[in-house]
């Protein structure tokens, strides 16, 4: 074990010497005057850089991009009009936010994934369009006609419906020769003849043939697919899935069907675990240097967004798996969340908070609240300058907090084929072997270190590590039951677990890398800027989440961006804007529990609401 601590330190070393460097905002345009109000902590140019720098994400390529028709019309896919139908956020003449191009080179990726030719004589760097993280996390707000952007807040955008788009656009282009004749024509241009056509069309099915594979290890052809709707995402189930797409197992379907909120980006860096259920620990951070806990976190968000990995399935080999994960550009974005602060409440948006009732509603906070969202057993609370104090976070375990479960059981539950890393350590050159079928949670770590080891091969003792892969050690989770279906007898098993697990948390014996069946409480920084609530979404406005479970909407409507700073959550009411239908009573959906606070009267939550602006 001292050695592999004493390889990571070097990798992250070595990592840290060719990190990206990211703009210092020296010289560039001031932000706009209610921009700046919210003192998040980073300039104008910081914030472009964000928006558009590449970590290795590779959806499709940018001559296609901008040529592909919607389905079923000539309109462009690319209009700037129909990307904002999906909630992502336009940008005049550019990619939008959180869309990049990686033109990195392509000669150690899959021929079958993003390694594609549709030209003769085609170069290694034919640019691909992706996303970033500010995809995700990017929020936007209006009100009464302004619209106000928050930086790394939750985005509401509709992934599952943009990408279902575009992958109905590339079929149909496939399909209708006229379709792609005009693809061909755009995409080609001068280089259009007979030969480049015919290599356009292969790849173009090779990419369609792909996406498909993807969609199907989602669950996303089943008629009882889960619909996320805005603002949710299935993105831990996403990625199980892709690493077992990228062993080459044979599709057996882990249904993504547990979407979550996208969390916010502030303080991330600071808090002891990352995920809504825990599951990633953030490693202590030193000056200079990555968290190399956060760059696995963040290798396995490229994996899951478009990254491309080549696995291979031989053990003890710690040459690691080519990717095209970007490690230099995710330490940079690592090192800018550092000093990204919370959103302060806008008042030139939403007028000035009521300081009486703020002071009483921090009282009730103290009292009902600050034993899990504070940073200490104490219930100190997190000041918006304070970005250097380690948060530790508490796990409530989830029959204790009786939200919806599946986010964390389809997490600890997730049985899948490793495919061709069968027998590989779960941790490329040590720790348990990968079987047969073997723990999601398994096959995702060994897929992000053998791609991160990939990039640090010549700083390591090959002859040692090779030796240290052959040793073994007991796995600390529970085995789960395995092929069932049924999803009444699976939840009956992980809120047993939960009952022991929290059990045997409170004699101090849950090992430090199990996956628990529980959900993260964190401290509530720029609450007001993160709507709807819980880790599911499920709930629209903080006045609802404090209100009786039983009186909570059990249908309500999302997408649109319109604000209420009163309830402090966006309007629900049905509309253009607000067209997809949430509905509570659907697996997954939940919006029970987390009961905190809820039979307090009418005064006293108003105030603790007028608090929670406050933070």
């Amino acid at each position: 074990m001292k050695l592999r601590a004493t390889v990571l330190a070097a990798a992250a070393l070595l990592l840290a010497a060719c990190a990206e460097e990211r703009p210092t905002g020296e010289g560039s345009a001031p932000l706009d005057p209610l921009h700046a109000e919210l003192d998040q902590g980073w300039s104008r140019a910081e914030i472009d850089w964000f928006y558009s720098v590449s970590q290795g994400s590779r959806l499709i390529p940018r001559a296609w991009y901008d040529a592909l028709e919607r389905s079923g019309t000539t309109l462009a896919f690319a209009d700037a009009s129909h990307i904002a139908s999906y909630r992502y956020l336009p940008r005049p003449g550019m990619l939008p936010v959180g869309f990049t191009e990686d033109r990195q080179s392509d000669a150690h990726l899959s021929p079958e994934r993003t390694k594609l030719r549709w030209f003769a004589d085609q170069g290694a760097r034919e640019p691909w369009v992706g996303m970033t993280c500010a995809a995700c996390h990017t929020g936007q707000i209006s009100h009464r006609g302004r619209t106000l952007t928050v930086e790394g807040a939750p985005t509401l955008a509709d992934y599952q419906g943009f990408v279902g788009a575009l992958n109905a656009a590339l079929a149909d282009t496939a399909r209708d020769a006229n379709k792609f004749d005009r693809f061909a024509a755009r995409v080609l241009k001068e280089r259009d003849a007979p030969a480049n056509r015919k290599l356009l069309r292969d790849a173009l099915e090779r990419l369609i043939a792909y996406q498909t594979l993807v969609a199907v290890q989602n669950g996303q052809d089943r008629p009882d697919r889960v619909a996320y709707g805005f603002g949710r995402l299935d993105a831990l189930g996403h990625i199980v899935n892709k690493v077992t797409l990228l062993a080459g197992a044979s599709a057996a379907p882990a249904p993504a069907d547990a979407p979550v909120s996208y969390p916010a980006l502030w303080n991330t860096p600071q808090l002891d675990r990352i995920e809504w259920n825990g599951l990633v620990r953030n490693t202590k951070r030193r000056p200079g240097g990555p968290d190399l806990g956060a760059l696995m976190r963040n290798t396995g968000q490229v994996i899951g967004v478009f990254g491309d990995v080549v696995t291979n399935g031989r053990p003890g080999d710690t040459a690691g798996f080519r990717s095209s994960v970007e490690s230099d550009a995710l330490i940079a974005v690592e090192r800018s969340l550092n000093e990204l602060r919370s959103p302060a409440w806008p008042v030139s948006l939403f007028g000035p908070l009521d300081a009486a009732k703020a002071q009483r509603g921090g009282e009730l906070f103290a009292r009902h609240c600050a034993t899990c969202h504070g940073v200490d057993a104490g219930g100190r609370q997190l000041a918006r300058s304070d970005l250097a104090t380690t948060v530790r976070t508490r796990l409530v375990y989830a029959h204790e907090i009786g939200t919806d479960i599946w986010m964390a059981c389809n997490v600890y539950t997730s049985r899948v084929p490793t495919g061709v890393l069968q027998g590989v350590p779960d941790k490329i050159y040590i720790g348990t072997r990968l079987k047969e079928t073997d723990s999601g949670v398994n096959l995702m770590k060994t897929t992000i270190l053998g791609a991160l080891l990939a990039e640090v091969s010549d700083v390591r003792d090959r002859t040692a590590l090779d030796a240290m892969s052959r040793q073994q050690r007991p796995t600390s989770q529970r085995v789960a039951p395995t092929q069932v279906h049924n999803k009444a007898e699976r939840a009956a098993f992980c809120l047993a677990t939960a009952r022991e697990q929290a059990q045997r948390e409170a004699r101090g014996q849950v090992p430090r890398d199990e996956a628990r069946i529980a959900y993260k409480a964190r401290p509530l920084t720029g609450i007001w800027a993160t709507a709807p609530y819980l880790h599911n979404g499920s709930v629209p406005t903080l006045y609802d989440l404090l209100s009786p479970p039983a009186e909570r909407p059990m249908r309500f409507y999302t997408g649109s961006i319109e604000y209420d700073p009163v309830k402090v959550g966006f309007v629900t009411e049905r509309s253009s804007a607000n067209s997809f239908e949430f509905r509570a009573d659907r697996d997954g959906n939940s919006n029970q529990g987390h009961i905190y606070g809820t039979d307090l009267p009418a005064s006293d939550r108003d105030a603790l609401i007028e608090y929670l602006k406050s933070l």
